[in-house]
């Protein structure tokens, strides 16, 4: 663990790939953060390189403990050419607005919210109640937010999902848009399993603009 504090706790996995992964998870798991995080099986297994971002308070990580996160992560990210962001619901949004502060070579966004703030877009009223702060206004997807080397993954037969999908789209013309039909909310549960993932995270190395 490189990291606990209130919100927040980071976890390391050593291993022996050319590249860095780098993980922000989904909300629900503030129980598990303190010694789990999104993956990490898959990473243990197969040796990844990684760093775990897990939440324990599912603010979307937008906590001024991010910023102390990320100075402690610095010598492992120096190590490293290739760094792939990975991130899944909650942790998909994070992952791409922090696409450029990592120097993210490729990102993987599975299921990502455009915003959970009520001016810019429609929010389902269980975020509303249970996620949303008012420091957190203003936090939608933007253009400056964009990079060649982010993959948007979702359901398009969930309502909610494809509304957000294709506001992240409009508002970032470099992305690539990736399809996953009935695979509902979770798609990562579409792409489980170590060896499959291990796939997936290695060609997102190669991913060239």
């Amino acid at each position: 663990m490189l990291f606990n504090e209130a919100d927040l706790v980071v976890h390391h996995t050593p291993g022996d790939t050319p590249y860095l992964l780098v993980v922000f998870g989904p909300a629900g798991y503030g129980h598990t953060a303190t010694h789990d995080y999104f993956g990490k099986v898959v990473s243990e297994k197969k040796r990844i390189e990684t760093i775990g971002f897990a939440a324990k308070v599912d603010n979307w990580y937008m906590t001024p403990e991010l910023d102390d996160a990320f100075e402690v992560i610095q010598p492992i990210l120096q190590r490293f050419d290739k760094v792939i962001v990975v991130g899944m619901s909650m942790g998909a949004h994070t992952a791409i607005k922090q696409a450029r502060r990592l120097k993210a070579h490729a990102v993987l966004a599975m299921s990502p919210k455009f915003s959970l703030d009520p001016e810019e877009c429609n929010v389902p009223q269980q975020y509303l109640d249970k996620n949303f702060k008012p420091h957190m206004r203003g936090m939608g997807i933007k253009p400056e937010d964009d990079s060649e080397r982010i993959i948007v993954a979702w359901d398009p037969m969930d309502s909610t999902d494809e509304e957000h999908a294709q506001l992240i789209l409009a508002a970032l013309p470099s992305a690539s848009p990736v399809r996953m039909f009935y695979a509902r909310h979770g798609v990562c549960e579409s792409i489980a399993g170590a060896d499959f993932m291990k796939e997936i995270i290695d060609s997102l190395r190669r991913v060239v603009s």
